[in-house]
């Protein structure tokens, strides 16, 4: 017997006191993968106008006339009714099986109606064994909706599944393309649902994979975007911060290619095309900016001026441990070059004062913005020569000053 709270028991009751009832798809299928639904979607046999008498005090609404799905609110949570699609002359159960069966994947075919657990052949054994495989023909199956593509992959990663079925996956290499046909907002609505989910790392190295991001995002053909799914693995519950780490491999390569403010101005393109407001864009393109400067130092060892990294990042927007995982992953990646290497940096420390440190530090953040090649010896020198005038006329400043008292 499948446990139930008792908001999700109160609307099935309700379902079934006037007609038939289930809880389907995602409800089902995380209970069964040992995983906290986080939704709940029903089923039934009640006409949607019928529905809507059943469900008055609990705030319903129409928002699929022609699929007649129904939105109700129960408790502060929403929770959707759709209508068991069919033909007429159907038994109920015929019906309820024609309905699993035009869904996307055999996972998602489950439904429950309180005492019975209903779902289509294979259905359990692909969640035993964690395969995620589309319904039918899987060519067929995409070609009705090309979104399918992108839903089974949030799932596959998100909820940590092993394997596509070879059938599906040789699906989604010949179908990726029919990407470019479909509604540009529902993308926007998937990718948001994406950004939302958990194993984002997983989710994205898979759509990568599979070379469905090319086609979404022809700016990452060719691009190594490890870095990016390195720091999705585990990121901070911050939607733009999720974003910019996604975005940075991009933004990077575009620099090196063109410059700082051509990099800007396509992120802002890019930031449109995933339908991202502009107080959101502000803070990607901000986080990105912090992003490019860090990467541009290079640093090696997180404890050589660990101070002032710390200034940095509390500046730039970015939560307190990215730096650390940043640097980790650099240590791990043997194709990083260093421009400045931990040696040369024990040398110059060790002949500079704690307290010429931040200025240090500015001034090559200063020099980077325009200079592409990265710090040199030869600017580290001309870092410490400066730092040494300002620090001579600051000294001068205060004998001036000594004098006139």
């Amino acid at each position: 017997m499948i446990k139930l709270n008792e908001d999700i028991e109160f609307v099935l009751k309700k379902l079934l006191e006037y007609g038939e009832g289930y809880i389907v798809g995602g409800y089902i299928r995380d209970y069964f993968l040992g995983i906290e639904p986080n939704d709940c979607d029903f089923t039934t046999n009640i006409e949607q106008e019928r529905l809507k008498e059943i469900f008055k005090q609990y705030s319903p609404k129409s928002i699929h006339k022609k699929l007649e799905v129904t939105r109700i609110k129960y408790n502060k949570v929403y929770y959707q009714i759709a209508r068991i699609r069919g033909e007429e002359g159907e038994t109920l159960e015929e019906r309820l099986f024609q309905d699993l069966i035009k869904r996307d994947i055999t996972v998602n075919t489950l439904a429950f109606d309180g005492e019975n657990l209903h779902y289509i052949d294979g259905a359990m054994e692909d969640l035993k064994n964690r395969i995620i495989r589309f319904i039918g023909i899987p060519n067929k199956t995409i070609e009705e909706d090309s979104i399918r593509i992108l839903r089974a992959i949030r799932i596959f990663g998100s909820k940590k599944f092993d394997s596509f079925d070879e059938e599906s996956r040789k699906a989604i290499a010949r179908n990726r393309f029919l990407l470019l046909k479909a509604d540009r907002s529902r993308i926007i609505l998937e990718f948001e649902k994406i950004f939302g989910s958990d194993n984002l790392g997983v989710i994205f190295k898979t759509l990568d994979e599979l070379k469905v991001l090319e086609v979404i995002f022809p700016y990452v053909k060719g691009i190594d975007m490890s870095l990016a799914y390195s720091l999705l693995d585990n990121p901070p519950n911050s939607y733009s911060t999720k974003i910019a780490y996604f975005l940075y491999p991009i933004y990077n390569k575009i620099i090196k290619e063109n410059h700082l403010g051509y990099a800007e101005e396509k992120s802002i393109e890019i930031l449109k095309s995933l339908g991202i407001n502009e107080k959101v864009s502000k803070k990607v393109r901000n986080l990105l900016r912090n992003q490019y400067y860090f990467f541009k130092l290079e640093w090696k060892d997180e404890k050589i001026i660990r101070h002032e990294l710390l200034n940095f990042f509390k500046n730039s927007g970015y939560p307190k441990g990215f730096y650390e995982k940043v640097l980790d992953f650099i240590d791990k990646e043997t194709d990083f070059k260093y421009v400045i290497s931990e040696k040369k940096l024990r040398l110059i420390s060790n002949n500079m004062k704690k307290s010429e440190f931040p200025k240090f530090f500015n001034f090559i953040l200063h020099l980077h913005k325009f200079d592409k090649k990265g710090v040199t010896l030869d600017y580290v020198e001309k870092g410490i020569n400066r730092i040494k005038e300002i620090l001579e006329e600051e000294n001068k400043i205060i004998l001036e000053e000594n004098d006139v008292r």
